[in-house]
């Protein structure tokens, strides 16, 4: 089996992937909620889920995220029992929250962009951005990327990635948690680090990271630069 996905409560999380592991299925999508997001108690679940999946080499979407999708081959591993009808195409997204997913996606369907995947990625385990960003770089069917970033804890990791990716391909990102308000939102929804929004920007810019400053933004610019024509390499 090349793909598990677990819906139980919290608690009884870090067993079954165990069992998932010795059954040596590689990739394990987590949707549970009640991890690092609630405090204490659930970061120590959370801890234990990194164990396991670093002891047995499983990759890990979890948790607390709404799952993945690859819309080229009609593959739907969400809670939704049936997804927006986003058509086909070379945009690929990345998102920390569910909710704005569904958005990112609802704005795609609006505008006619077309998706090819996309994760949400929750919390984060073992798999953090800089590894999404690695795995649509190598995908033959993504020309774009887009993130909806609420915070890292392992921003130079994304940094020194997304700037190799960035001279092949584009990657545009919508940073939240830009207010007082915003930052502990961003801590309470997957508790994320938001970090001083200049700071993020300053990299970005560095990286060749294209900042937009809405989430419909993002969609309408990865449109745009999917059907784009980019001069020949010299």
């Amino acid at each position: 089996m090349d793909l598990a996905i677990i819906a139980v409560s919290a608690p009884k999380v870090p067993d079954i992937l165990k069992k998932c592991a010795k059954k040596n299925i590689k990739a394990v999508i987590i949707i549970s909620s009640g991890f690092k997001e609630i405090g204490e108690y659930g970061e120590t679940l959370e801890k234990q889920l990194k164990e396991i999946a670093d002891k047995y080499g499983v990759c890990v979407v979890r948790p607390n995220c709404l799952g993945a999708a690859n819309i080229r081959i009609g593959l739907n591993a969400t809670f939704f029992p049936s997804f927006v009808k986003a058509k086909p195409g070379n945009i690929s997204l990345i998102s920390q929250s569910g909710g704005i997913t569904g958005t990112l996606l609802y704005h795609a369907v609006d505008l006619g962009a077309g998706i090819a995947k996309f994760v949400s990625i929750g919390n984060r385990c073992n798999m953090d951005f800089a590894d999404y960003i690695q795995y649509f770089y190598k995908d033959p069917e993504t020309k774009v990327i887009g993130i909806f970033l609420e915070g890292t804890e392992d921003a130079r990791r994304m940094y020194e990635v997304a700037k190799q990716v960035t001279k092949v391909k584009p990657i545009l990102v919508y940073k939240a948690g830009k207010t007082e308000t915003g930052v502990k939102g961003v801590k309470s929804h997957t508790g994320s680090l938001a970090g001083k929004i200049e700071l993020y920007s300053a990299a970005f810019r560095q990286a060749g990271i294209i900042e937009v400053q809405s989430i419909r933004e993002l969609i309408e610019a990865a449109k745009a630069l999917s059907v784009a024509k980019y001069p020949p390499k010299r």
